[in-house]
Formats: structure tokens, C-alpha cells, sequence
């Protein structure tokens, strides 16, 4: 795939340090937002502590993405995509970034 072996581990860093930020990922509950792309909510709400993400898996490859978030977050919140590291408003609903990546990892 033309992958190198520091594009592979770059990959796998960001996975977990999305992982390791965020508490939803692992131990939240899981709502599939869309079949095709898959994408999916996972919140987490015990002790006093809140956390939600959105995710985003197998996007096409396209100039950009548009990611509905659902009600996981409010229009006008500030997202980061922390796989790509850019920031996002949501409008209407949704997210819109660069299509680069196929994957996105979304969060406050």
C-alpha cells in the first residue's frame, strides 16, 4: 500500500492517544450513527465525568468529508479531528473537513 513503517506507526499512535484521551472510547456506550461510512457515537457519563466522541471509519477518498454528528454534540461546539488534528464548528448538525484521511476521530 506504499505505507511506510513510520506512516504505520504514526497510525497507531494517534489511535491511541485518541484512546488514551478520552475515556468514552473504551468504556463508553456505543451508538452507530451511520452504516455507510461507519460511523459511530461512544459517550461515557459515570462518577461526575462526561466524555463523547464521534468516529469515523472507511471514508471515501474525496476533497472533503462531511461527518453528521447527531445529537453527540451542538451546533456551534468546537470539535478537533485528533487524527488529523484540524478544528471543526458543527453547522446543522454536521462536521466538514479535509478528505485526506479515511479515518476521523472527533472530540471536544
Amino acid at each position: 500500500l506504499g505505507q511506510t513503517y513510520q506512516d504505520l506507526l504514526a497510525h497507531w499512535q494517534k489511535l491511541g492517544q485518541f484512546r488514551q484521551a478520552h475515556l468514552a472510547v473504551g468504556a463508553g456506550s456505543h451508538q452507530q450513527l451511520s452504516a455507510i461510512p461507519y460511523v459511530f457515537k461512544r459517550s461515557y457519563n459515570k462518577d461526575g465525568v462526561s466524555d463523547v466522541v464521534v468516529v469515523a471509519l472507511d471514508l471515501p477518498a474525496s476533497d472533503k468529508h462531511s461527518i453528521e454528528v447527531g445529537a453527540a454534540f451542538k451546533d456551534g461546539d468546537t470539535l478537533k479531528d485528533y487524527y488529523s488534528g484540524q478544528i471543526v464548528l458543527v453547522k446543522a448538525g454536521k462536521v466538514e473537513l479535509s478528505g485526506k484521511n479515511s479515518i476521523v476521530l472527533l472530540a471536544k
